[in-house]
């Protein structure tokens, strides 16, 4: 394609200053070499117009490049190029952030199948223990009543061999019946020591009676039961197989909800997928015309190369030149070198006339000596006594506020009948505890009864709390928990019948009122799930964190806002359930001690902010 060039026609304006050039030169130089004094003025006034007049011929000529036809098309194209280029970018911005929310879809749906994978087996494994805990309670069934049977069948063996009618080697009818006198009827009755303290039976006798008994026994021993009747065994195989069926059910259940919960995930990832690549493909249809408009915009705007500020003045040198175009290059150079020379000349007549006045008028000056006698009086000041004001001391009331506790009835530890806690066992282990102090978003220290136990929350696992913010979310999960139950009473529940061995740890689910605040920690997204600890409530902490990490809740939020600033909680008036075994002091961090004497106490926390014993 060829060039569009500039074919302006400024003869007037060039030729203007052309003549005003040459005749304010050698006007210039005139003045500077003839004027003197004051009449300097007069070569840096027509410097200044020269200037003047070559600033005017440019801003002259600007204003015409501005308005030429060429300038104003060249101008729009730039801009309907550079707007096409910018929705092009915006395309190709966009389509690239459609790949990366396609790897993500991909990544999000690997990472939720993964976690529901992994608590189906864990709930699995749960179910398998069960199976063996129960087959190990059978057995100790079975043995406990096969050794009540055979102990049965000991006794009664015993007792149903009569002294009187028995033949005892060694023993006649008289010593027969000094036994039956002192009490020894049966075979059961014998014993060595029994026997010695009747008088009259001497050693002799008490063995062979000894001997006799131990015959017996060794014939009931043999003829003991070995194994339960069967009607029996048939009762036992029977309740402890339905305990078997309740567990398969569940696991029947379990696996039907995990297929559709997987099946759901699939079909989501798969119409994430769908809209994703009909958005792409859309774009990409888009950005086709797209590319086109911006390749004939720059083809066009290529043609306009040349017009530009500088070739503007170039045409209007040639427009000024006419005849003369042939040799417009050597001519345009010796304009140039004249306006070059013009301007060095007036530029340093300027200066120079500058410097000139600027001398003239500085004044002349003369250094004078004059002598002059001073008389100086000094006058020594006298003393003056002054009155110092005495300070009065104010006596000042100091009001040290003191807290007065207030009775709390202590409730009943019961399971609030709301779904979420329905997977909580129902025998499970009971207690009411007194909250004093949260610590994480998953722990606690509580008072049950006169003693303080640490308590974590069954089957979920919190940020550690850090008063630097370093650790993400701690301060958020560990403030939820305090506004929660901090100061309250509430139930724990464990996940078997048998109450915790260690007296001072406790793993359990926390309940308060009508809120499960296991599950609810979870679903707010200030925990996640402890895969190291096997519960009953596994699956239903599955739900609460699918749905935290669909609303990107908490933990799940990949772009945290604001960063929190922890606030020391304000101290409230510690009332324990029944023994007065509150906190010794409140320290600095809104943490409470409780140990025994004042030495060391808060020394991890900050110091003692108030003293309560």
């Amino acid at each position: 394609m060829e060039s569009v060039t500039f074919n302006p026609n400024n003869y007037k304006v060039i030729y203007v200053f052309v003549w005003s050039t040459s005749i304010l030169t050698p006007l210039i130089i005139f003045l500077a070499l003839t004027t003197k004094g004051n009449w300097r003025i007069l070569p840096i006034l027509s410097s200044i117009l020269l200037i003047t007049v070559f600033i005017g011929f440019l801003i002259k000529l600007y204003i015409g490049y501005s308005k030429d036809p060429l300038t104003v098309e060249k101008r729009s194209i730039e801009k309907a190029t550079k707007a096409v280029a910018g929705e092009l970018n915006q395309l190709v911005y966009a389509i690239k952030a459609l790949d990366i929310q396609y790897k993500k879809i991909v990544e999000q749906h690997q990472k939720y199948s993964d976690d529901l994978n992994m608590a189906h087996i864990n709930y699995l494994e749960n179910i398998g223990k069960q199976h063996k805990m129960i087959e190990q309670k059978k057995e100790d069934y079975i043995d406990n009543q096969l050794k009540q049977i055979q102990e049965s069948h000991f006794v009664s063996g015993l007792k149903s061999n009569l002294i009187i009618s028995a033949d005892i080697p060694g023993i006649g009818k008289v010593f027969k019946q000094k036994l039956i006198n002192n009490g020894i009827v049966t075979a059961y009755d014998i014993n060595s020591v029994k026997v010695q303290n009747i008088q009259g039976i001497g050693e002799k006798k008490t063995t062979d009676l000894v001997n006799w008994r131990w015959t017996i026994v060794s014939n009931l021993r043999r003829t003991e039961p070995k194994k339960l009747p069967n009607e029996q065994q048939f009762i036992i195989n029977e309740h402890f197989k339905k305990m078997h069926q309740e567990w398969d059910e569940n696991e029947a259940v379990e696996n039907v909800k995990f297929n559709n919960k997987l099946e759901i995930l699939d079909q989501k990832k798969e119409q994430l997928i769908y809209d994703n690549k009909k958005e792409n493909n859309e774009l990409v249809e888009k950005k086709i015309p797209v590319e086109e408009n911006k390749y004939r915009l720059e083809a066009k705007l290529n043609q306009y190369r040349k017009i530009n500020y500088f070739q503007y003045i170039n045409g209007s040198l040639e427009s000024f030149l006419g005849p003369y175009k042939s040799n417009s290059i050597a001519l345009k150079a010796i304009l140039f070198v004249i306006i070059v020379i013009s301007f060095c000349i007036s530029g340093t007549t300027f200066m120079f006339s500058t410097a000139n006045v600027i001398t003239d008028n500085l004044p002349t000056f003369t250094a004078t000596v004059t002598r002059t006698k001073t008389v100086t009086n000094t006058e020594t000041p006298s003393k003056t006594l002054t009155n110092t004001p005495s300070n009065t001391p104010t006596i000042t009331d100091t009001v040290t506020p003191s807290y007065t506790p207030t009775s709390t009835p202590t409730p009943v530890a019961t399971i609030p009948p709301i779904p979420e806690a329905s997977c909580i066992p129902i025998d499970g282990y009971r207690q009411v505890a007194y909250v004093t102090n949260v610590i994480d978003g998953d722990s606690f220290i509580a008072q049950i009864g006169d003693r303080l136990v640490a308590v974590k929350m069954l089957g979920i696992i919190a940020p550690e709390f850090t008063y630097d913010n370093s650790v993400y979310y701690g301060q958020e999960s560990a403030g939820t928990t305090r506004a929660l139950i901090e100061g309250k009473y509430v139930t724990l529940v464990s996940d078997t019948p048998d109450p915790d061995l260690l007296p001072d740890m406790i793993s359990s689910y926390v309940l308060w009122q009508n809120s499960f605040i296991n599950y609810y920690i979870l679903s707010s997204g200030f925990a996640s799930i402890d895969n190291n600890e096997v519960c009953t409530c596994t699956s239903t902490y599955t739900d609460a964190v699918y749905f935290a990490k669909e609303n990107l809740i908490g933990l799940y939020n990949p772009t945290k806002t604001s960063t929190p600033t922890y606030v020391i909680p304000t101290p409230y008036p510690y009332t324990a359930p029944v023994y007065d075994y509150g906190p010794t002091a409140l320290c600095n961090d809104g943490t409470y001690s409780y140990s025994q004497n004042h030495r060391g106490t808060c020394s991890w926390h900050g110091g003692v902010a108030v003293w309560y014993k």
